[in-house]
């Protein structure tokens, strides 16, 4: 089989040929990872493996990245289903030779690198270590040479792939591997973006393999390698590609994973807050994630820095422009206090901070645009965080941004939906009189009302802040799996004051935390997803 595909290769037209490639390499790929998930022996016969290794290499040169990396991987399996040492090292010396004397042909120096980086990648760590140095020094030196941009970029994706397999054993090349990241992000043109987001990947490698060796950083060249990582993100921040910015966000949620004190949340906040309502959707995914990370462990503080920023851009609005944005470094120096404080948000003038929505409302509000299942999910779950940590102890807060929420889900018409005391006589006026002509549209078949045009149900932002009404961003009557998750919590919120209820009385001292840990999550899975016809109809 493996001398046809040979023979089809030579026979056919360059334009076909890469077809045919392409289709024999992922034949080959299916067919060596399931020897591979098998455990099954690719056989000792040497001319099946010399054969296999001609095919495989020769395609390392293709002027198709696609075909070239497929082709890289081919290898890689090829050493994976094969086990044998002996075959792995005359790969990887061949590669290594092939890559220090050949640097004519930059395809297949690039091929070589994937190749490189393929092998650590399926054989492993503990395969490849008597490998690590060489293929480390020989990536870093390739890396290092900037006369062939894609020669560059492909040497540092194969290196990143190398730090994730390597595992403790990169330890020693971390600090090496982090100055080629700092100095190339620092005099690499913006315009070369395929470096920017090699280097991204890497940078994401290095800080997943410091790992735990981050919350130690207090002093010496640990706390020079988290200040390093901060630097190379703060970067990326300040590109102009949204895909590398989003980047950026997601190697500062690496880094609070594993050093919380390290991130100052007041400096990133407006990041965050800028980048959860943007319209590129890898901003808003990559924002919502690192929301929900943080939500999981320092609530409070992302919550207050959060409202700080919304409160200062309000004022920037009204008042004189303050610059709310950042830039430069973000993240804790030496010395200073762990997470910042909110003086270091700027805000002029004087703003109400009941006129600004808080988190959770902005959280809810982005369920009813977003349709992507994954960054939904990232919602919810930051959403059940935050009434976690925050359930008891800001309860009416929480109690009235739900009975915002639930509010507008009645009232079709009047103001933004104030909870005031001093405003609920007039909004349940309104409400009651646009509840008739609800329940006449439910019982004449129209089942949401979903359909409703943004922004036609309520008055105008101007006539709200006049009036002095709470702002919502809510510009439409929020969706049916909003107000049931809205349901969700408050039900959630209910159980959290009868278990502290029951401490109470009990006279345990347990603190909010420890409630809420006991309490269940919030799913939607326990409230129909019906709407009320069909609810009424299964009653019936």
């Amino acid at each position: 089989m493996l001398e046809h595909f040979t023979e089809c290769i030579r026979v056919s037209k360059a334009a076909r040929q890469e077809a045919i490639q392409v289709n024999i390499f992922a034949a080959l790929l299916c067919a060596w990872r399931h020897l591979s998930d098998t455990k099954y022996s690719f056989g000792d016969d040497k001319t099946l493996r010399s054969t296999a290794v001609a095919l495989t290499m020769g395609a390392l040169s293709s002027s198709n990245p696609v075909l070239r990396f497929a082709a890289a991987e081919c290898v890689g399996r090829l050493a994976q289903v094969v086990g044998e040492a002996s075959f792995l090292a005359e790969i990887a010396q061949t590669s290594f030779d092939q890559l220090r004397y050949l640097r004519d042909s930059q395809a297949r120096a690039a091929g070589l690198c994937a190749t490189v980086g393929c092998l650590h990648r399926f054989v492993g760590g503990l395969a490849c270590g008597q490998h690590l140095s060489t293929s480390v020094s020989v990536l870093l030196a390739v890396a290092q040479d900037s006369s062939a941009p894609t020669v560059q970029a492909w040497a540092l994706n194969a290196l990143a792939l190398t730090a994730e397999s390597g595992g403790p054993m990169f330890r020693e090349f971390v600090q090496p591997s982090l100055n080629l990241v700092l100095r190339l992000l620092l005099k690499t043109p913006f315009t070369v973006i395929d470096i920017h987001r090699s280097l991204a990947n890497l940078l994401g490698a290095l800080i997943t393999t410091l790992g735990p060796e981050l919350q130690s950083s207090s002093g010496g060249g640990k706390s020079n390698t988290g200040i390093s990582c901060l630097l190379c993100c703060s970067i990326l921040l300040e590109h102009p590609d949204p895909h590398l910015q989003a980047e950026g966000i997601a190697n500062f949620q690496r880094i609070h994973v594993f050093a919380p004190h390290l991130i100052n949340l007041a400096l990133f906040a407006p990041i965050l807050s800028t980048s959860m309502t943007s319209s590129c959707f890898i901003l808003r995914r990559a924002s919502i994630a690192c929301i929900r990370q943080i939500s999981q462990k320092d609530a409070d503080n992302l919550c207050d820095v959060m409202a700080a920023v919304a409160i200062a851009t309000e004022a920037a609005k009204s008042a004189s422009p303050t610059n709310t944005s950042t830039s430069g470094f973000i993240g804790s120096l030496p010395g200073e206090a762990p997470g910042g404080s909110l003086q270091t948000v700027g805000v002029s003038g004087y703003v109400n901070s009941e006129s600004v929505p808080s988190l959770e409302i902005v959280l809810f509000s982005l369920l009813d645009v977003e349709i992507d299942w994954k960054l939904r999910r990232h919602l919810e779950e930051a959403i059940s965080s935050l009434l976690q940590a925050r359930g008891l102890s800001h309860f009416q807060q929480w109690m009235r941004s739900l009975k915002q929420l639930l509010h507008l889900t009645t009232a079709t018409s009047g103001t933004l939906g104030s909870v005031d005391e001093s405003h609920s006589s007039i909004s349940s006026r309104g409400s009651a009189e646009h509840s008739k002509t609800d329940r006449r549209k439910d019982e004449d078949g129209d089942e949401d009302d979903d359909e409703q045009t943004f922004g036609g149900a309520f008055e105008s932002q101007g006539d709200a802040g006049r009036s002095g009404a709470s702002l919502t961003v809510f510009n439409f009557p929020p969706r049916w799996p909003t107000r049931i998750l809205a349901i969700a919590c408050l039900r959630r919120l209910m159980n959290l004051c009868q278990q502290a209820a029951d401490c109470a009385d009990s006279g345990n001292a347990n603190t909010t935390p420890e409630i809420g840990l006991r309490s269940p999550q919030i799913t939607r899975s326990d409230l129909p997803l019906l709407l009320p016809n069909q609810m009424n109809q299964q009653r019936v």
